[in-house]
C-alpha cells in the first residue's frame, strides 16, 4: 500500500534490514562446486518455522525447471518440540507440496537451552517424528568429522534415487551456554563438569587423531591453521562498513532486488500505475470459466447456480465478486503472472463461490478453466489441514519470483489464528526487517456472524 510516511523519512528509515545478524539471510557462489549456489533465508527466533518458508522456496524453484534441495537444520529440543515440524513432514509426498525429498540435519546438542533431554521429549528419540514418512534416520557422532562426512553423502544419495527425507542426528554437545551472558552451569552443572573437564574441541580431537595416525605432523597442522585464521581475519577485515559496496547515493548498497527481483525497489511508489483490462477481455474470460466440456458431467446444482448465474450476470453486464475475481487471475496468467491459491475448500471456495475446478461426477476428474490462459500458469490447491505449515511455505514460494501471486486462504478468523507465528514474524515484519519484497495475498472470508466461530454467541450458533 502507500507509505503514509514523508518520502524523504520512509528512504532514511526503510533501506536497511534492521534484525540481528544471526538472522539475516545469505547467498554464496560456489564456482570450484560447478556453481552450485547456497543461500541461507531470513529467519526469527522460532526455532522450527523456518522449515515450511525454506520448503516453498524450494518447490518454486522446482516448479520453475531448476534443481534445488532444500536442507533443514533442527536443534533437538525444538524438533520435538514444536508441531510445525509434524505439520511440515506431513507435506512431504503431497503433490503441491513436495521437494522431492528433504535433508534434515539435527544438531543435537543433547538439551534444550537448560532442559534436559529426559524432560524435554516422551519418545525416545528427537527424530522420532520421522518416522511417519519412513525416512531414514542416521545418528552419527559430530566428534567423528569423516563419518559425518559420510553420512552427508549417503543422505545425498538416497535422497536422489528414493526422493524421500533423509535425517542425520549429529549428536555433540553445546561448548557454551545458550548466549554470550548464559552460565550453563547453573542449571546443567554434571554435563558442563564433564564437557569443560574432558571435551577437546572437534578440530582439535580431529587434528591429534591424524596425528597419531601419521597422516599429517604438528607442523602441518599448525600451518593449516594460521593459513585459516589469516583468511577469517582477512574477511573480517573486509566486512567493516567502509569496504562494503555503496550505491549512487554513498549508502550501503541493497543487494536483495537482484536477479528476478532487479527493477524491483524497496522504496514505496507514491505515483500512479495503470492496471485496467479491457472490458472485453475481462467478460471474455468470465465466460471461459463457465464453459465446460462435454465430457465433464458437472454437478447439476453447480450447473443450474453458479454456471447460470454466472452467465446471466454477464449477458446484463452485471459482475459479483467470485467474477471479479475469475476476471483478476485471467488477466494476470495472460500477463505472464502465475496464480497459486491454497486453503481449505480452496477448489469450491469456502461459500461455494468460486469454482475454479469442476470435478466430473462420473470420473472424479478435475477440470480447471484457467488451465487453458497463457503464458502464466494457475494452481489452485485444497490443502491439508494446517495453517502454520501451509502459511509459511506458501510464504516461502512467494519469496522466489516477483512474477508468482501467492494467495492464502483462510476459513474465518479462527483459522488465520493458527498460522498467526508466520503473520507476526514473516507477513506482518519481513520487509521491515530483512527488505523481503513478496507476492502473498490474505483471504479471510468473514461475515457478520462468523468472525471467529468460537464465540458461541446465541445469534450465531444453533442453542
Amino acid at each position: 500500500g502507500n507509505s503514509v510516511l514523508p518520502l524523504q523519512l520512509n528512504e532514511k528509515e526503510f533501506y536497511f534490514t534492521d534484525d540481528i545478524s544471526t538472522h539475516i539471510a545469505v547467498t554464496s557462489e560456489r564456482p570450484e562446486l560447478k556453481g552450485l549456489r547456497i543461500s541461507m533465508l531470513h529467519n526469527p527466533s522460532h526455532l522450527e518455522i523456518g522449515g515450511a518458508v525454506g520448503l516453498g522456496k524450494t518447490k518454486s524453484k522446482i516448479d520453475s525447471g531448476k534443481e534445488a534441495l532444500h536442507l533443514w537444520i533442527h536443534g533437538d529440543a525444538a524438533l520435538a518440540g514444536q508441531g510445525v515440524v509434524y505439520e511440515t513432514t506431513q507435506m512431504a509426498h503431497l503433490p503441491d507440496f513436495s521437494v522431492n525429498g528433504c535433508i534434515h540435519i539435527v544438531a543435537n546438542n543433547q538439551v534444550g537451552f537448560t532442559t534436559p533431554e529426559a524432560l524435554g521429549r516422551s519418545s525416545p528419540h528427537c527424530t522420532d517424528i520421522f518416522k511417519i514418512i519412513g525416512a531414514p534416520i542416521l545418528r552419527v557422532n559430530a566428534y567423528s568429522p569423516e563419518e559425518v562426512v559420510k553420512a552427508g553423502q549417503l543422505a545425498v544419495e538416497y535422497r536422489k534415487l528414493f526422493k524421500n527425507d533423509f535425517a542425520i542426528d549429529l549428536i555433540g554437545y553445546r561448548k557454551y551456554g545458550h548466549n554470550e551472558v548464559d552460565e550453563p552451569s547453573f542449571t546443567n552443572p554434571l554435563m558442563y563438569k564433564v564437557i569443560r573437564g574432558e571435551m577437546k574441541g572437534c578440530a582439535t580431537n580431529y587434528a591429534e587423531q591424524l596425528i597419531n595416525e601419521g597422516v599429517i605432523n604438528e607442523k602441518v597442522y599448525e600451518k593449516m591453521k594460521k593459513q585459516l585464521e589469516e583468511h577469517l581475519n582477512k574477511e573480517f577485515e573486509a566486512s567493516n562498513i567502509e569496504g562494503l559496496e555503496k550505491d549512487e547515493k554513498g549508502w550501503i548498497k541493497v543487494d536483495s532486488f537482484k536477479d528476478q527481483w532487479a527493477g524491483i525497489s524497496p522504496f514505496h511508489k507514491k505515483g500512479h500505475i495503470e492496471t485496467g483490462v479491457e472490458v472485453g477481455k475481462l467478460k471474455e474470460i468470465a465466460e471461459m470459466t463457465v464453459n465446460i466440456p462435454d465430457n465433464i458431467k458437472v454437478h447439476p446444482l453447480i450447473v443450474k447456480g453458479h454456471i447460470g448465474n454466472r452467465k446471466a450476470n454477464l449477458a446484463e453486464g452485471k459482475v459479483d465478486w467470485a467474477t471479479a475475481e475469475a476476471m483478476a487471475f485471467g488477466s494476470l496468467l495472460q500477463e505472464g503472472y502465475n496464480v497459486r491459491i491454497c486453503g481449505e475448500d480452496t477448489v469450491r471456495g469456502t461459500y461455494s463461490q468460486r469454482h475454479a475446478g469442476y470435478y466430473c461426477q462420473e470420473t472424479e476428474k478435475l477440470f480447471i478453466p484457467f488451465e487453458q490462459l497463457k503464458p502464466g500458469k494457475f494452481t489452485v490447491i485444497n490443502s491439508f489441514l494446517s495453517e502454520l505449515a501451509v502459511l509459511g511455505f506458501e510464504y516461502g514460494y512467494s519469496l522466489d519470483d516477483p512474477k508468482h501471486l501467492v494467495l492464502w486462504e483462510a476459513q474465518y478468523g479462527d483459522f488465520a489464528n493458527m498460522a498467526q507465528p508466520i503473520i507476526d514474524t514473516y507477513v506482518a515484519s519481513g520487509e521491515a526487517k530483512w527488505l523481503n519484497k513478496v507476492d502473498l495475498c490474505f483471504f479471510f472470508l468473514m461475515d457478520k456472524k462468523e468472525q471467529d466461530l468460537t464465540t458461541l454467541q446465541p445469534e450465531s450458533a444453533d442453542i
